[in-house]
């Protein structure tokens, strides 16, 4: 993005000075892992490091699983779902988990589970619905799109205390919703529970956790990331990466512009090795200071959690 100085001056911010890696940190990684006769365990989402849920691979088709404090155990196939694969992609802290299920017949159906009960989630037409984040509440949000053909994705809101409907925020994908039902989307906007909205004032977000917007900016490499306050203010800029999650404190997580996954925190940068995370798929980093990723051991995909020490 251009004029970045005149954008600095004009809200008042100063831009993060360029640092070197911390100190005295080293990242070390502890499995997640897959459960007996499962393979291939893939984190997609957590609710602090000690809830995770993902999927496991069972001999054609992929389970639900969720770990609690790194012990897993297999969700149970949603009621009326013959063979097909489960797909967990959000929870929140009490353990309310929201995904969707891929049938070998070409059905798809979106879901919300708590305490043993799946609860079905109406979609568009023959849209396919793909839920992507939950709040304290209950309330999921997600994308929907055609499953043959076609670009377009629209956002999706189910709110908890309607199960038989859902609001179509537009189309646009979705970064992520807070407990007062605030939506974060793609395209800057962000939604709130009552249908008004307003704009992030530049840049485009990534990430929307603990009340904290985060994304970039730049047309190119090297981007810069950026931090907005809930009016849609910049507030903060970081130098060479895009970042994939943030935490409460404020430490990010994504991508260095060196090609490494990094943490900005304490006014530096600390990049993540030995293994290193997937950078394709670099989930958050948590309020205790863990990373949620992926990470390759020879021609083994595994996921885990990385920790300083």
């Amino acid at each position: 993005m251009k004029l970045i100085a005149v954008v600095v001056l004009a809200l008042g911010l100063v831009a993060a000075p360029r640092t070197a890696a911390a100190a005295g940190c080293a990242w070390t990684v502890t499995e997640l892992p897959a459960p007996a006769g499962y393979s291939h365990a893939t984190a997609t989402a957590h609710a602090g490091a000690g809830l995770v849920v993902g999927t496991v691979w069972k001999t054609d088709h992929r389970e639900g699983v969720v770990w609690r404090d790194g012990v897993p155990r297999v969700l149970p196939t949603p009621p009326g779902k013959g063979a097909g694969s489960n797909y967990p992609a959000a929870v929140n802290a009490s353990g309310v988990i929201a995904g969707r299920w891929a049938g070998n017949d070409g059905s798809h159906t979106a879901w919300r589970y708590a305490e043993g009960v799946y609860q079905f989630l109406p979609g568009r037409g023959s849209w396919v619905s793909v839920p992507t984040d939950i709040n304290r509440a209950g309330d999921v949000v997600g994308f929907s799109r055609l499953f043959f053909g076609g670009a377009q994705v629209n956002t999706l809101r189910w709110p908890v205390d309607a199960p038989g409907g859902y609001v179509d925020l537009g189309e646009a994908s979705p970064r992520g919703i807070d407990d007062a039902g605030r939506v974060v989307l793609s395209t800057g906007r962000v939604v709130n529970a009552d249908g008004t909205s307003w704009q992030l004032q530049g840049g485009l977000p990534s990430a929307y956790e603990d009340g904290r917007i985060v994304g970039y900016q730049g047309a190119a490499s090297p981007y810069t990331i950026v931090e907005w306050d809930l009016t849609g203010r910049l507030v903060r800029r970081v130098p060479d990466g895009v970042p994939t999650g943030v935490n409460a404190a404020g430490d990010i997580v994504g991508v260095h512009t060196a090609g490494t996954v990094a943490v900005w925190r304490n006014g530096g940068v600390e990049h993540v090795t030995s293994p290193a995370p997937a950078r394709s798929h670099v989930l958050d980093i948590t309020d205790d200071n863990a990373i949620v990723s992926d990470y390759r051991v020879g021609s083994a995909t595994r996921s885990g959690l990385w920790r300083c020490v």
